[in-house]
Order: C-alpha cells, then sequence, then structure tokens
C-alpha cells in the first residue's frame, strides 16, 4: 500500500493541499482511504484515486486535467439510470475533448501555422501566369536573334519556331494541369 502526505498526493492529482482537504470533507475521499488521523494523516494512493474516480464529476476532473476516457468507469450492469449517467459524462467528456483540439487548431492557426490552401494555390497560378507571359515577351527578341545569327526573317523565326513549338508546350503543360 503506497501512501503519501495530503500535499504530495495534492502535486500527484494536479490540485491544491485544500482541494484534497475539501475531498476529504466532502466526503469524496474516504475515511478508508486514509492511514492514521488529523493533521498528520496519510492518503492511501489507490484506494483514494478509485474513490476519485468514482466520485468526482467529470467536468471536475476534465477541469484539472485529470480525466481521461480510459480511467471513466464501466457502466453498472444492473442500473440503466447508472449506464445512461456513466454514457453522459463519456459523452461530455468527448465533447470537451473535441473542444479542446478544435481550440488548439484555433490558436495553431493564429500562430500562421496553417495555411489557406486555396489562396496558396491562387497564388502559385498567378506565378506561373507571369512566368508565361515573360517568355511570350521575350519570343519576338530570341526570334530576332536567331534570324540574324542565321539569315532568316524574325517573323519566319517566331511563327514557324518558337510560336509554334511555344504553344504546343503550352497546350501539354496546360492538358497536364491539376499540378495544384
Amino acid at each position: 500500500m503506497r501512501t503519501l502526505s495530503k500535499k504530495n498526493f495534492s502535486l500527484l492529482k494536479n490540485v491544491t493541499p485544500a482541494r484534497v482537504s475539501q475531498w476529504i470533507s466532502e466526503g469524496k475521499i474516504g475515511p478508508d482511504a486514509l492511514v492514521g488521523e488529523g493533521r498528520r494523516a496519510r492518503i492511501n494512493v489507490d484506494l483514494a484515486t478509485e474513490q476519485l474516480k468514482s466520485r468526482l464529476d467529470v467536468t471536475q476532473r476534465m477541469a484539472n486535467g485529470s480525466a481521461t476516457l480510459d480511467e471513466m468507469p464501466a457502466p453498472a450492469p444492473s442500473s440503466s439510470s447508472s449506464a445512461l449517467d456513466e454514457q453522459f459524462k463519456r459523452e461530455r467528456l468527448e465533447g470537451l475533448q473535441r473542444e479542446n483540439r478544435r481550440r488548439a487548431a484555433e490558436e495553431t492557426a493564429r500562430a500562421g501555422q496553417y495555411v489557406d490552401a486555396a489562396a496558396a494555390r491562387a497564388e502559385i497560378a498567378k506565378v506561373g501566369d507571369r512566368v508565361l507571359s515573360a517568355i511570350e515577351e521575350a519570343l519576338p527578341a530570341l526570334a530576332a536573334a536567331l534570324g540574324a545569327k542565321f539569315g532568316v526573317l524574325d517573323g519566319e523565326v517566331l511563327l514557324l519556331i518558337l510560336r509554334t513549338g511555344f504553344d504546343a508546350v503550352r497546350q501539354r503543360v496546360a492538358s497536364e494541369r491539376p499540378l495544384l
């Protein structure tokens, strides 16, 4: 049997020593879980923990962070109202956990750790369009340079080689698009 002082038991349960004294006075921790009397009484950790699991309201346990679904006592098979109470407690606990996850996600979003995927896709598409436009704008200058190098008219180079080839590449890329 492992026993702790009220102060150490309060540290274990993440509450104040005053809360442990309240649990004792309210009967949440019964006299059979106490070893000794008065101020120097020690607490039987295992027995007191089991008593608290069955006697504390789940919302109280959630408030101090000590409740988990695994700790919830199984519903008593003989009492339908007890089973309903336990089911309600489990659902309430699940709802609180869901709310905590939602709040954590909101906090993460406020911290800038999430990105709006639709906005990111739109911005990437704009950048791609700007790159393609810049290439298209550069085609006449490239055609002039090639024409001068090989003694061909700029317009022929632009039309036959660069525009036709570039348009084919652009159509292929467009057909492959959902890159995002």
